[in-house]
């Protein structure tokens, strides 16, 4: 028997659409319909583009820089019982040195780093994913997995970074408001 879960009261329909619209592209993975009931706080989706990867890091300072400043503003609601929560999702552990400083943010948000399959089952309000590029350290990652972890893992799937896609999804649906 198998039991949807259909139902998220997570993230908005906007991330909703646009991960099962992703990860349904995998003829193979379990179709279903997410429906929300979740206000959106558009935009609810947005990429950041450079051009080396030295301006990662100054990228995601800028980007809660201009969070910080839209809470100040008020254009971004700030719940009143707590802190804005932001989590920096990283395909590896080492990109957790292109973290900035946040001291200087004013008490306003709560900024974590994690993997993203260290984040499987948490939520924050705003997701950032960097490395989002191909390669061997990027996302998706073209490291092949190590032959020992073959012998116990799945045998691998046709679809093109199966895997990969999913983990995808995971990051995306960690948000509650933006990714």
């Amino acid at each position: 028997e198998i039991l949807r879960l259909e139902r998220t009261f997570r993230f908005p329909q906007s991330i909703a659409n646009a991960s099962s619209r992703f990860v349904l592209q995998n003829p193979s993975q379990l179709s279903k319909t997410v429906v929300s009931t979740t206000a959106e706080f558009p935009p609810a989706l947005g990429i950041v583009s450079v051009d080396k990867e030295e301006a990662v890091a100054p990228a995601i300072r800028y980007r809660l820089k201009t969070l910080h400043a839209q809470l100040v503003d008020g254009e971004v609601l700030m719940p009143s019982y707590r802190k804005l929560t932001v989590l920096v999702l990283g395909r590896y552990q080492h990109q957790r040195d292109l973290m900035p400083d946040t001291r200087d943010l004013g008490g306003r948000l709560d900024v974590q780093f994690k993997t993203i399959h260290g984040s499987k089952g948490d939520e924050a309000d705003y997701i950032v994913i960097p490395g989002m590029v191909s390669g061997k350290w990027g996302f998706p990652s073209t490291i092949p997995n190590d032959p020992v972890l073959r012998l116990v893992m799945p045998s691998a799937e046709d679809f093109p970074r199966a895997e990969e896609r999913r983990l995808f999804y995971v990051a995306m649906t960690r948000a509650k408001r933006s990714v």
